[in-house]
């Protein structure tokens, strides 16, 4: 089995903050210690010594006793354990989620990067037969609201003393739909 590696260590802590994918991370980190944020768009932007300094100040303002937010609680609890809390902010736990998936072997990943796969496969085909429920739901609703109003109508023509067959003819509903209302 391979170390581990942890997000502490100098490997660690550059996949957690300097792959693009993460830049979300990142932007949590300095906002989580600076109050600040920091558009992080295309890589030929991003001023990299002033991210390093920022990181730096974040990563040994962990090591002193003086944690003040709830966020910083979290990055020290993911520091020191790996693992974010359940109550985390979604970077942290990106960020937990990144070295868990280091950590993994590459027949580990491959795995994993299957039922992912199948799941947003499976979570795709889910959401279109919910659109399309929808969209059958709302079209009977239409058709039964016309039908509802068509038979409120001959109701209407039947209390007027008009035929059956007219009323069929006007409204569209059938002379045994109208046959009933009668009775």
């Amino acid at each position: 089995m391979t170390e581990r590696i942890p997000p502490t260590s100098d490997l660690g802590f550059k996949k957690i903050t300097c792959e693009q994918s993460n830049k979300d991370v990142l932007q949590g980190i300095i906002g989580d210690f600076f109050d600040l944020w920091i558009p992080l768009d295309a890589p030929g932007q991003r001023d990299k010594s002033f991210e390093k300094e920022y990181l730096t100040i974040a990563y040994f303002e962990l090591s002193k006793d003086k944690i003040e937010t709830v966020n910083q609680r979290h990055w020290k609890d993911f520091f020191r354990t790996g693992e974010a809390p359940f109550n985390a902010p979604d970077y942290i736990k990106k960020a937990a989620w990144v070295i868990e998936r280091s950590n993994l072997t590459k027949e580990e990943r491959d795995m994993y990067d299957q039922l992912q796969k199948a799941k947003d496969i499976y979570d795709s085909v889910m959401y279109t037969a919910e659109i399309k429920a929808e969209a059958r739901g709302k079209i009977e609703g239409k058709i039964e609201g016309k039908k509802a109003k068509a038979l409120a109508v001959a109701q209407s023509l039947l209390e007027t003393g008009m035929p059956i067959a007219d009323i069929s003819r006007h409204t569209g509903a059938t002379e045994e739909e109208i046959r009933k209302l009668a009775h």
